[in-house]
């Protein structure tokens, strides 16, 4: 049972790195899995990846025992994420070539893998439906081969999962569907909510569990997995 730690709840102390919102002993009682909200994706890791390393030092500390990894590809909705942009500059979707984006996303997965070894799964990624940047370029088939090369690079113990919140786009299960035809590699269905879309829904709460329970369904007996 456990939730994501963002660096922004963190303030720098004499001591180290304090958790300004929630004690610590809190998460320690409460807590056995923990992850980080977007230090892990690519351009918060690779410009400060010391700021996830002390995430996880801090959840160790703390007797954190499991870790989840959020997310290893996930570009930007509108123009990308920005560290590609430092191999083709502003025009990256006519200048990218296929070779060079698939060793750029393997050597990021294995950095990553390198830096956490603790992580037991893994958002590989994360609201593709309407992040379609990349799509204009290489179609869906670039979001197919990232689990495949995932599958290369991370370790057996590592489980792999599809993470997204636009479950209630048809244009999400065709997606789901598409995976299953091409026996894409993956182990897990991921449901993300922000929670601010609850405090703003309070009436309909219940009725958006009732959904919830709708699409662990579809996951686990039309799609089997967990």
């Amino acid at each position: 049972f456990g939730g994501a730690i963002d660096t922004s709840f963190y303030l720098p102390q004499a001591a180290g790195v304090v958790h300004k919102y929630v004690d610590r002993q809190a998460i320690a009682q409460n807590f056995n899995m923990l992850g980080c909200d977007n230090e892990q994706k690519l351009g918060v890791f690779e410009t400060n990846p010391a700021l996830t390393k002390r995430i996880f030092a801090d959840a160790k500390a703390m007797g954190i025992k499991y870790f989840r990894g959020h997310a290893i590809w996930m570009p930007d909705i509108n123009e990308g994420d920005a560290r590609p942009f430092r191999f083709y500059g502003r025009d990256q979707l006519d200048n990218m070539d296929w070779d060079t984006f698939e060793t750029y996303v393997k050597n990021h997965a294995q950095r990553l893998v390198e830096a956490m070894p603790e992580i037991t799964e893994w958002d590989v990624s994360n609201e593709m439906v309407n992040r379609t940047f990349f799509n204009s370029r290489f179609g869906y088939d670039h979001l197919f081969k990232i689990y495949e090369w995932c599958d290369e690079v991370l370790p057996d113990y590592m489980q792999m999962g599809i993470c997204d919140n636009q479950t209630p786009n048809y244009n999400y299960w065709n997606m789901i569907d598409e995976f299953d035809r091409r026996n894409v590699p993956y182990d897990m269905l991921i449901y993300q909510q922000h929670t601010a879309d609850f405090a703003n829904d309070n009436n309909n709460c219940s009725r958006r569990i009732g959904k919830f329970l709708e699409y662990y369904d579809r996951f686990t007996y039309e799609h089997g997995k967990q």
